[in-house]
């Protein structure tokens, strides 16, 4: 089955992935930017589990560990041309959180 799959749904949610150095990168990359929008500063910033949904390019759904037992989820989208925005942060959540 495609990777781009969930159940056999063209567009859908792949099922949550653990992290690739690839995905840590970009959210590093965007980190001020991600604290910015939480208003928050994290001292720990570590890829827990993510996942994709094929469209005009890519969005990711990432959980993010920051620290003790709190997580964030963080939503991207990477476009064909490979440039990545930020679209939401939402703050408070736990490792047994859904995103």
């Amino acid at each position: 089955m495609d990777t781009d799959l969930q159940d056999g749904v063209l567009g859908g949610w792949t099922k949550p992935q653990p992290p690739t150095p690839e995905v840590q990168e970009m959210l590093t990359s965007l980190k001020e930017a991600i604290e910015d929008k939480a208003g928050i500063f994290f001292d720990t910033f570590e890829v827990k589990t993510y996942s994709t949904q094929v469209a005009t390019g890519t969005n990711y759904r990432i959980k993010v560990h920051v620290g003790d037992d709190m997580y964030i989820h963080v939503r991207l989208f990477e476009n064909q041309k490979g440039k990545i925005n930020l679209r939401s942060v939402k703050i408070n959540k736990t490792d047994d959180d859904m995103f």
